[in-house]
Formats: C-alpha cells, structure tokens, sequence
C-alpha cells in the first residue's frame, strides 16, 4: 500500500487515569440523536465537537489557550457563531488530532495513538482495533488521496461479542449525519476509497 504513514506512538499508563467511560457511553447514547443545549451545535459538521463533549463528560480537563492552539482545547459557548470561545481542537477532525495525538511535534494527549490502513483493520479486526480499544475510546479517519489531515470523528459506546463476524466489535456514536449502535467493523467495508484510507485509533486511557 502506496503513501501510508503507520504512526504509532507507545501507550503511556498515566495519561488520563481519572477517565469514566461509563458517563462518556451515557453521554453518547444520550445525545447521538440529539443536541444537548449546554453545548454549541454545528448543523452540518458536529461531529468532532459532539465526541469532544462526550469525552469531556467522561472527566477529561479543558485546556485553555488562544483558540487557534493546538495545545488548546475548550469550549466556553453555546453558540457556534462564537468561534474565538470554542477552541479549533474542540470542534474540527484535523486540529483534534494535532491536540490528542500531534504527528508533527510528537507531543500527545492520549494515551496511545495508531494509524492503521483501513483494509488491515478489516482483515485483522480483533487484533488491530478490538483488543486495543474500549468504550470511550475515540475513532478517526483520514483520505491520503484527498486530504493528510482527518475527515470524521467518532466515539465507541459499546464493546460486544456477537453472532456475526467478526464476532468481536465496536460500535460508535456520532453525529453529522446523527446515529448510534454503528458497527464499527461494517462501517469500515463500507468505506469506498478503502485503499486510499487510514482509521486512526485514539486511546484516551490506559
């Protein structure tokens, strides 16, 4: 596979050890199909903002700085107009990942972070994406034909074995378009430019 970058950086034990995924899963099956009013809403690109409101809810501080900072990440608003007061890396894929999981500088928030090609992660589900992620935990993706930087933003609020294949999955919540319940493995075949796509991990705490 031509152009991939497999960024991988080492899980480190001590980030976000306060991390409750059981009030992100909450958060999320609350609100994937709704806006929660506390919260600004972006009518047709909500989705980074939504997943960083349901890791927030799960106990994860807000980084507070110039709003244009990738050290940034806050929210002071509910109105999404306002967008000096709701940082970058709040509300936008690309700059979630500059603050979670630089690629550039090296510096991260999460706790682990790895890019993984999207017809590996099918192939080899379990191992790839299932054994290393649980509830709370947050999904990328990035098109290295169309764009370096990530596309799409979602979090897992389940973690299941079930009658189908793989047997093993995740499913996630997301919003821009609203849905929950989302296998993760099947939302992966469904991605058309798979050969061409990375799924980019993030997990929050150990």
């Amino acid at each position: 596979m031509d152009n991939f970058s497999n960024i991988l950086l080492s899980l480190n034990p001590l980030r976000n050890n306060y991390y409750d995924r059981d009030k992100v899963k909450i958060f999320a099956e609350k609100y994937a199909l709704s806006k929660n009013p506390n919260f600004p809403y972006f009518k047709e690109n909500d989705c980074t903002n939504f997943i960083s409101q349901a890791i927030y809810a799960g106990g994860l501080s807000q980084k507070y700085g110039l709003w244009s900072a990738a050290t940034s990440w806050f929210c002071n608003s509910t109105n999404p107009s306002n967008l000096t007061k709701i940082s970058l890396s709040w509300r936008a894929a690309r700059y979630f990942r500059m603050h979670w999981a630089n690629p550039y500088t090296k510096k991260y928030r999460a706790a682990y972070y790895e890019e993984i090609p999207i017809e590996e992660a099918i192939v080899d589900f379990t191992k790839r994406i299932y054994d290393k992620l649980s509830i709370g935990d947050v999904i990328q993706y990035i098109n290295l034909k169309k764009d370096p930087h990530p596309y799409h933003t979602q979090v897992i609020h389940n973690k299941a074995v079930t009658d189908e294949f793989p047997y093993t999955n995740l499913f996630v919540a997301q919003h821009s378009a609203d849905r929950f319940n989302v296998s993760l493995h099947k939302y992966l075949r469904n991605i058309q430019d798979r050969k061409s796509t990375v799924v980019c991990i993030y997990k929050i705490s150990k």
